[in-house]
């Protein structure tokens, strides 16, 4: 009786690694990553400026961001007028620039000139373009487009979320299938691996950096008893070789911050 349990609980565990790998839902990866060095960093992370620990937390955030030393950094939920602390020290201590649309949450910081910011529309609403954004980033290797993501929550409406989202996956999408520059995809997707929102923007020849060289449990939110991985970085496999992603472990926000380096390839 005891082996057939055993052999139960083997066959179902086999199972369950052959589908995580086809649909990449529980964020279990092992890598041993590569030691070629990188052209070109980026790091995406939800600071949740609304907590009430906020005015503490951000100088926190703002010195885990400078340690890492990221080239181009996308923040979401983020409020500048509630935000002088952080900024003020990725600015004088980090030396980052920023760029920053009017009534959006989100922010772009690089230690590159940025040329633009664009709002990327949505169906799903009018108010994505002010959290949907793309800039280009002129690095020594050349330009590479970044499309900085908040996608939809299903915090209150499940159903209405999953929709929402989808219909602005369709919408990056559409963008990112149009770029003639490497592209890289990132932020607070609100959507895990295997999802239609993420499979979709998959389609566009990206890959998701985790999954490629990703080493633990990858999870990027933690609230209560939820330990998921809803903050992606997705890039361009046939102009970015992925260096190194890891996740920043921290408390200072119910997200921890993800970061990615990259080497570009020059197509002569």
């Amino acid at each position: 009786m005891m082996r057939r349990w055993m052999w139960w609980i083997i066959g179902v565990g086999v199972v369950l690694i052959i589908v995580n790998y086809m649909t990449e839902t529980i964020p279990i990866c092992f890598s041993s990553g590569t030691t070629a060095d990188s052209d070109f960093s980026v790091l995406c992370y939800n600071v949740k400026c609304s907590d009430e620990d906020y005015k503490v937390n951000q100088t926190g955030i703002a010195n885990e961001i400078i340690k890492e030393k990221p080239d181009v950094v996308f923040l979401c939920e983020f409020n500048r007028s509630v935000s002088k602390g952080l900024d003020s020290l990725m600015r004088e201590r980090g030396g980052y620039k920023s760029n920053y649309r009017s009534g959006a949450n989100c922010i772009f910081y690089s230690k590159y000139d940025i040329d633009s910011i664009l709002g990327i529309d949505t169906e799903s609403s009018s108010g994505r373009k002010a959290l949907n954004n793309r800039i280009n980033v002129s690095t020594e290797k050349g330009i590479v487009t970044i499309v900085g993501c908040h996608l939809s929550s299903s915090r209150k409406n499940i159903w209405g979320g999953i929709k929402n989202r989808a219909k602005e996956a369709d919408s990056i999408y559409k963008i990112i299938n149009e770029e003639t520059n490497p592209v890289i995809v990132m932020g607070d997707m609100n959507d895990v691996s295997g999802s239609y929102t993420i499979n979709r923007l998959k389609k566009a020849g990206l890959k998701d950096a985790w999954w490629v060289g990703g080493s633990g449990y990858g999870t990027t939110f933690h609230a209560g008893l939820l330990r998921l991985r809803i903050d992606h970085i997705l890039y361009d496999y046939n102009r970015l070789e992925l260096v190194d992603v890891k996740v920043l472990q921290s408390d200072l926000s119910d997200h921890n911050a993800l970061m990615a380096s990259f080497k570009i390839i020059n197509d002569n």
